[in-house]
């Protein structure tokens, strides 16, 4: 099962909340503070911001030991 199979599974609905989330947060969040806020697992979280980067959609910056996902600017 690869990464397209597994984003069939996610509900639409999730992906829709995560981009809401990372486009009110300019200043990015961790993938622990996304997964809190649109209540889901950090693995769902994380497999939807993988497709996200792949698109081009969102930037990921390092500060310490954390990864902060945020929206590209429109």
């Amino acid at each position: 099962m690869g990464l397209l199979d597994k984003m069939e599974t996610i509900p639409a609905d999730h992906k829709e909340r995560i981009i809401d989330c990372l486009k009110k947060n300019k200043d990015g969040l961790t993938i622990a503070e996304i997964s809190k806020l649109v209540e889901t697992t950090r693995h769902t979280a994380s497999v939807v911001l993988a497709e996200l980067r792949g698109a081009n959609l969102i930037q990921i910056r390092k500060v310490g030991i954390a990864k902060l996902h945020s929206w590209r600017i429109e």
